[in-house]
């Protein structure tokens, strides 16, 4: 297989919505081929996806010398993995100075998801000395740098952090419209790109949102169904022609 075939089938191969079973073999070898080529363009691109198949897959210790080999040629995403392999402790307890230090090159670089992770450790005064100003202030910039920018896949986290910031400052009209736009870009990740990750954010959402507003039965759907749920109640809904019911309860104790 040369690099070019290598490009090619990769280009195919992520087009799709996600890497199949059957075609996981191939996926690793056209990567592994392009991660060794050098002085290939899409070197440390190709060492960044090995990382993160190795990540997923619970090899933590080689998914680190994937993305360090990978952003040591230049690939920026790379810092996120390393930032977040020693946040959240992958590879034995949470590292959180290691991690600060690649989230921070990772920022440096232009990498977005560094730079909320940088402000959040500021927020929360982890490894570095707790600083909410400073926190508002990096969240603030990364919203007014890109919120216009409909191909930045993590806007929905940035929006959710500038709607607690004005929630917290009590300015409940941009709060509220924040939280909502939040929760518009959450649906479309989730309906667009299947990534489910998004639904403990939309929940989260939408428990913050209607601590401020009342509920509006007009506007019940599947992803704030659940801000219902918390009190006994029965719900009746037709999915597909067919009528379900759904009935909570308190339980003793609780």
């Amino acid at each position: 297989m040369t690099p070019d075939e290598a490009t090619y089938i990769l280009d195919e191969l992520f087009s799709k919505p996600e890497i199949s079973e059957e075609d996981e073999p191939l996926f690793i070898e056209c990567l592994t081929l392009l991660a060794n080529d050098k002085n290939h363009k899409l070197c440390g691109e190709a060492q960044y996806y090995l990382g993160c198949y190795c990540s997923e897959n619970s090899r933590a210790d080689l998914a680190v010398r994937y993305w360090k080999s990978s952003a040591e040629n230049g690939f920026e995403a790379a810092y996120a993995g390393l930032g977040d392999i020693y946040f959240f402790g992958e590879i034995g307890e949470s590292d959180y100075e290691k991690a600060f230090f690649y989230f921070s090159k990772g920022a440096d670089k232009g990498n977005i998801y560094c730079k909320i992770m940088v402000a959040d450790m500021y927020k929360d005064g982890i490894f570095v000395q707790q600083d909410y100003e400073k926190y508002k202030l990096l969240i603030e910039k990364l919203y007014n740098d890109n919120k216009n920018d409909e191909n930045a896949g993590i806007l929905p986290d940035i929006i959710l952090r500038m709607a607690r910031i004005r929630a917290k400052e009590n300015d409940m009209d941009n709060a509220i419209n924040l939280y909502s736009g939040a929760l518009n870009k959450y649906t479309n990740v989730v309906v667009k790109r299947k990534y489910l990750a998004c639904i403990s954010r939309i929940l989260e959402a939408n428990d913050e949102l209607y601590q401020l507003i009342q509920f509006d039965f007009d506007e019940l759907n599947i992803y704030n169904i659940s801000c219902l749920m918390k009190e006994p109640i029965r719900i009746i809904f037709m999915y597909k022609d067919k009528s379900y019911e759904v009935n909570t309860f308190i339980e003793d104790g609780n």
